[in-house]
């Protein structure tokens, strides 16, 4: 009988298996993030700059969104948009009606380094590029300076920048943090293209999004343009460029959405003269800037 139960527990020890084997759930790959709206928008705002006053509007396609692959280790993000743009203002009332066009497109392509925790190193390369061109309705272009002075909502105007992030990600499969600083080459021709600088441009960037729910995003920087020499004068010249935004996107459960922008700029001008102790600042006014508008989806 004890040979017997011997036996029997050596049967039993040989089948049961040393290492349980994964369930499916335990085996299936971690689930995506993702955060995206596609659509037409309509808006409308108000901004202050050295053109005075604007209250502009706009009609536009739109597609914007952040998702994450391969099990949460690589995160993309976009937003593309191009339609009409059109408003009233000018540095003196009564002012002028304007109406143009204009475009945005943005990118990033960043790497979870630590994809299996919800905490990670993140590193991230990013591009942005904008555009926008208009006329005063009803005034020929060579008089735009003897009625009202528009530099900065009529012309021909535009933005690029390559950028570097390094910083931390947060991901689970409803909720993404991003925090991150970053170094940018940007040209900003805010006036016109013919006026425009390079700057190399140092800030920090925050952002949080909830799946189909919400999209928040704050970032402040500050940028230095190389110094360009004016011969005939015997100077050197260098801007400074300052810049806060804010966006906040509220999505709804039938693909609608709802959106507010804020925007803060302010840039200095610094003049040397050659054999001088002297330095002049210029300095113009800061533009504030504030918008709402409200997406449509388009399936």
């Amino acid at each position: 009988f004890a040979q017997l139960k011997l036996l029997t527990l050596v049967l039993l020890l040989g089948c049961s298996p040393l290492h349980a084997e994964p369930t499916p759930e335990q085996t299936a790959p971690a689930p995506e993030f993702h955060n995206t709206a596609k659509g037409a928008t309509i808006g409308a705002g108000f901004q202050m700059g050295s053109f005075g006053i604007s209250f502009p509007g706009q009609i536009s396609l739109e597609t914007t969104g952040i998702k994450s692959y391969e099990d949460r280790k690589y995160l993309l993000q976009w937003n593309a948009s191009g339609g009409v743009i059109g408003g009233y203002g000018g540095s003196e009332l009564p002012g002028d009606y304007y109406l143009g066009t204009h475009f945005n497109a943005a990118g990033e392509g960043g790497i979870r380094l630590r994809p299996t925790n919800n905490w990670s190193p993140y590193v991230a390369g990013s591009g942005q590029i904008t555009g926008s061109a208009t006329g005063l309705l009803g005034t020929p272009i060579g008089t735009y300076a003897t009625i009202n002075d528009v530099k900065g909502i009529v012309g021909i105007t535009g933005m690029a920048a390559a950028r570097f992030n390094l910083g931390a990600s947060y991901l689970n499969p409803r909720h993404s943090l991003l925090f991150t600083g970053f170094v940018q080459e940007a040209f900003r021709a805010p006036q016109s293209l013919a006026t425009g600088n390079a700057f190399t441009e140092v800030g920090i960037h925050a952002q949080y999004d909830a799946t189909q729910s919400l999209a928040i995003m704050f970032e402040a920087l500050y940028g230095k343009s190389l110094p360009s020499t004016d011969a005939v004068f015997g100077a050197t010249n260098q801007a400074t460029h300052l810049e806060a935004v804010l966006t906040v996107r509220k999505m709804f459960t039938n693909g609608w959405w709802i959106g507010l922008d804020g925007k803060v700029t302010e840039e200095t001008n610094k003049t040397t003269y050659d054999g001088s102790p002297i330095t002049y600042s210029t300095s113009g006014p800061a533009s504030p800037s504030i918008g709402l508008s409200l997406g449509v989806p388009i399936k």
